[in-house]
């Protein structure tokens, strides 16, 4: 089964909500057919991780998707995982103030706050696994760029 979740920068991605508490984090996927799989502190995991949700004071402020073929992470009618790290790069970067200069390990906008992580070939589930795909895409709040030194 795909799942589509669509990346709302500074709200939300599907129906997981920045600053959302667990309970309503693990009920809004749950509609999805996506249950809790593991957690720990302040971290959740549904989907074998390729969810992965962080709290900070009991609410969400970070949600991590990962490349897999089930889910499909979409960005202004762009799914991320089915498209180079380069053009998913320019793609946001296209909504940035500022200059932003590509790179495969680690990025985050801080604009929009989308994190963007590891780009390689094994990620590439959605084509010939020969383009550099992210192998995981975020979005957090001021809480996140504070706790990873961004603000």
């Amino acid at each position: 089964m795909l799942t589509s979740l669509v990346i709302h920068p500074h709200l939300r991605v599907g129906p997981v909500t920045l600053g959302a508490s667990r309970c309503e984090v693990r009920q809004a996927l749950a509609q999805l057919g996506i249950n809790i799989e593991s957690s720990r502190k302040s971290l959740d995991c549904f989907c074998e991780a390729r969810i992965e949700v962080e709290y900070d004071d009991g609410t969400v402020s970070f949600i991590g998707v990962g490349a897999d073929v089930r889910v499909a992470c979409m960005y202004e009618g762009t799914n991320l995982f089915d498209t180079s790290a380069q053009r998913a790069f320019e793609l946001i970067a296209g909504n940035e103030s500022g200059a932003h200069y590509f790179t495969r390990a680690e990025y985050v906008f801080p604009d929009q706050i989308i994190t963007l992580y590891d780009a390689d070939e094994q990620y590439d589930y959605w084509g010939d696994g020969l383009r550099k795909v992210f192998g995981q895409v975020g979005i957090g709040d001021s809480r996140y760029l504070r706790a990873i030194g961004e603000l």
